[in-house]
């Protein structure tokens, strides 16, 4: 089976954003996804003062997605801007 965007998307829905209490998708920080073939990369995008307490949340969204029939290699990057 191919492994698709929706699929991807619904993967990161099912991963809770702590500071929203909604999930990655809908607290809309998932940026530049990408799906090409097995491989898989996006960018979680948070203000500053959240960076470091969401490793462990870019950390179950990567496991979400390597659990997907199909990924055979995931990257998520967090970045994290200060608000001026």
């Amino acid at each position: 089976m191919t492994l698709t965007k929706d699929a991807v998307i619904a993967a990161l829905e099912t991963v809770e954003n702590p500071f929203t209490k909604t999930n990655l998708i809908a607290s809309d920080v998932v940026r530049a996804l990408t799906v090409d073939a097995g491989t898989v990369r996006f960018v979680i995008e948070v203000d500053g003062s959240q960076g470091q307490a969401m490793e462990p949340v870019r950390q179950a969204a990567v496991r979400a997605v390597e659990a997907l029939t199909g990924a055979e290699k995931v990257s998520a990057l967090i970045t994290a801007h200060a608000t001026k």
